[in-house]
């Protein structure tokens, strides 16, 4: 883990190890792009993965729900409507009581929860979301804005890379896998 800040391009999911967590902070304050695509609470564990972020953002264990509202923030830029106009999306176990710092893109319906959100630390930054991506439906209802989070965070990092040269890999391609 120690050779994190080396890589362009790691999937970690939410039971790594605790030098994992720290590697991600590291990778992400050096400059780094982290997609934190979901979380998952339970009331044994509580929300993971809490320590992949250098500030406060509590997770809940909440029903499903495909509706989401975007904010005004300026940050939200094209996330819902570039390449594709985002109505809505699976999310679950939602994210709450965030640190002043994290920037809400999105919430649920009623405005209590996080849906999708913005974290700049470092040289880098985190993109938070709470989907939820456990059968072939919801990856289905979820692909046009996974393509939007690819593309938003090739605008963040192409900002990064435009204000201070740094060795990241500003785009990633990769294919989605799916079932037949």
């Amino acid at each position: 883990m120690s050779d994190l800040v080396k890589v362009k391009f790691v999937r970690m999911v939410i039971n790594s190890p605790a030098e994992g967590s720290k590697a991600i902070v590291k990778f992400v304050e050096e400059g780094g792009l982290c997609i934190n695509a979901e979380q998952d609470h339970n009331d044994n564990v509580g929300c993971r993965p809490m320590d992949w972020f250098p500030v406060k953002i509590n997770g809940a264990e909440r029903p499903g729900t495909n509706t989401l509202l975007p904010t005004k923030e300026k940050e939200v830029g094209r996330l819902f409507t570039k390449p594709n106009k985002i109505k809505q999306i699976r999310a679950n176990d939602k994210w709450h009581n965030a640190d002043k710092s994290v920037v809400t893109l999105a919430t649920n319906d009623s405005g209590d929860y996080i849906i999708a959100a913005l974290l700049k630390h470092g040289k880098g930054a985190y993109i938070i979301t709470a989907m939820q991506n456990e059968d072939q439906g919801q990856v289905d209802l979820n692909l046009p804005f996974i393509e939007n989070l690819l593309c938003y965070a090739a605008a963040l990092q192409n900002k990064s890379l435009a204000a201070q040269p740094n060795s990241k890999l500003f785009v990633t391609w990769f294919t989605l896998k799916t079932n037949p």
